[in-house]
């Protein structure tokens, strides 16, 4: 199973908030469209007029009237810009549910973003799994291939997709940071197709265009 692709940063064009302008917001492309986007309210806002190498940290939903999510449909994606002092760039072989305990986690290892692994610094890693750590996709909603008993259900199996994230990066060490029992969260993702709801993005844009 091949960890990670090749990446290409991804740049967020930064405006003023329209509706409120001591705020900013972001467009990213996809295809010949933006998609807008949210900075966390947590984290680093960019001055209006500048363009920032961000990570896609989750899907904002607009609320039903019952004060739950719509997640059928789409209000923007939440980002956050990259800081390489904090964040560390892991590529992983593709999250995936399977098995009795249902766990969606993917292998990974550091990565420098070209293909290839850093070895020297992935062997640092914990011995148990030979430089190789499992991560988890956190709250950054990634896709995942569905394997928890496919063929009762009648399905094919899904190979999971390789792919990079972005995780919390460790100041003493530079690794990511481990959560209890050794799994590492991934805080952001590289890519909008690596949206488990990335066919909601391509609904939006189709119908602003």
């Amino acid at each position: 199973m091949p960890f990670g692709t090749e990446y290409t940063p991804l740049i967020a064009r930064v405006a003023r908030n329209k509706k409120r302008p001591e705020q900013v917001v972001g467009f990213i492309k996809f295809g010949d469209r933006e998609q807008l986007c949210f900075f966390e309210r947590n984290s680093e806002q960019p001055k209006a007029g500048t363009e920032v190498e961000v990570m896609i940290t989750g899907p904002v939903h607009p609320y039903e009237d019952g004060g739950y999510p719509d997640t059928e449909t789409l209000k923007g994606l939440r980002v956050r810009a990259v800081d390489q002092a904090q964040h560390v760039l892991v590529a992983i072989d593709g999250f995936e549910m399977a098995g009795s305990m249902c766990r969606n986690l993917a292998m990974g290892a550091l990565t420098l973003g070209l293909g290839e692994m850093n070895v020297t610094l992935a062997k640092q890693m914990s011995e148990p799994t030979k430089g190789l750590i499992p991560v988890s996709p956190g709250r950054t909603g990634a896709r995942f291939a569905d394997n928890v008993n496919p063929r009762f259900y009648g399905r094919e199996y899904a190979a999971p997709v390789p792919t990079n994230v972005w995780i919390e990066r460790n100041p003493a060490n530079g690794l990511p940071v481990k959560q209890p029992g050794g799994t590492c969260r991934a805080i952001g993702l590289t890519r909008i197709e690596d949206l488990e709801c990335a066919h909601l993005v391509e609904r939006q844009l189709k119908r602003a265009a």
